[in-house]
């Protein structure tokens, strides 16, 4: 039991700096995000499209984006479309969906299940 408690902590340690790493990586990317941003603005209000810094080129482009679409949204532009081609497209959608899907699998998972999210009884 002493090697399984070990492991769980080592494990514990590494969710720890899991977190914060990611929390570090996250405020990186924002940062990042703003000065793409800014060098953007700078370089359209200055009417350049293009610079190069040591050896690098960086151009702004424009570009087309799609939004996306929430999976009801999805799933009701396939039925209408199915709809062309079946009298019952909400079960060939489902078929669709299933087939789509991959095997299952047994597989065993550690849980804690002194989580936060249990609510405690009294």
């Amino acid at each position: 039991m002493t090697i399984v408690r070990s492991l769980i902590k080592e494990m514990e340690n590494l969710d720890k700096e899991l977190k914060e790493t990611r929390k570090k990586i996250q405020n990186l990317n924002k940062r990042k995000k703003t000065l793409k941003d800014q060098i953007v603005q700078n370089m359209i209000r200055s009417k350049e499209k293009k610079c190069t810094i040591q050896g690098k080129v960086y151009t702004v482009q424009e570009f087309e984006r799609r939004t996306r679409k929430k999976e009801s949204e999805k799933k009701q532009d396939v039925i209408d479309f199915l709809k062309d081609y079946t009298n019952k497209p909400d079960e060939l959608y489902n078929q669709i969906r299933e087939k789509m899907r991959g095997k299952k699998q047994q597989t065993f998972v550690l849980k804690n299940d002194n989580s936060k999210n249990k609510k405690i009884k009294k």
